[in-house]
C-alpha cells in the first residue's frame, strides 16, 4: 500500500458514535451514582471510593466522547483532536489535549485500584467462626 494515496478525512460517523455512545455512557453512569448515594443503605469507606470511581469514569467519558476526541490515523501510528471541543472552543494544543485525556485515564486507573483496595481490607476484616 503506497502512503501517497492515503485520506486524512474526519470521519463524520465516528464523530457521531462518540456523541451517542458518550451520551449513552453519561446516563448509565450518573444512573449507577444515583443508585450508590440514595439506594444504599449507607455510605460507607468502600462506598465513597466506589462512588469516586464511578465518577471518573464519567469525566474519562466526557473527555473522551466530548473534550478531546481522539481520531486515528492509521496505517500510520499518528492521532489528531481536532474535533473535540478543546480545539473547537479553546484551541488547545493536541499536545495538552491528549495529555488531559491522559491524566484523567491515570485518575481512573488510580480510584479503580483503590476500590479494589479497600474491597481486599474489608474481606480481610471479616472473621471466620
Amino acid at each position: 500500500m503506497s502512503l501517497n494515496n492515503l485520506l486524512f478525512d474526519i470521519p463524520l460517523w465516528y464523530i457521531c458514535s462518540f456523541h451517542i455512545l458518550g451520551t449513552l455512557s453519561i446516563l448509565l453512569n450518573t444512573f449507577g451514582m444515583y443508585l450508590l448515594i440514595y439506594k444504599t443503605d449507607k455510605m460507607d469507606k468502600y462506598k465513597i471510593y466506589l462512588f469516586a470511581f464511578q465518577f471518573m469514569t464519567t469525566i474519562v467519558d466526557l473527555t473522551i466522547s466530548f473534550a478531546v476526541q481522539p481520531v486515528s490515523l492509521l496505517p500510520i501510528w499518528a492521532a489528531h483532536t481536532s474535533t473535540g471541543l478543546l480545539w473547537k472552543l479553546f484551541k488547545v494544543s493536541p499536545h495538552i489535549a491528549l495529555l488531559f485525556l491522559l491524566v484523567t485515564l491515570e485518575l481512573q486507573i488510580v480510584t479503580l485500584v483503590l476500590c479494589f483496595v479497600k474491597k481486599h481490607e474489608s474481606i480481610t476484616l471479616i472473621e471466620f467462626v
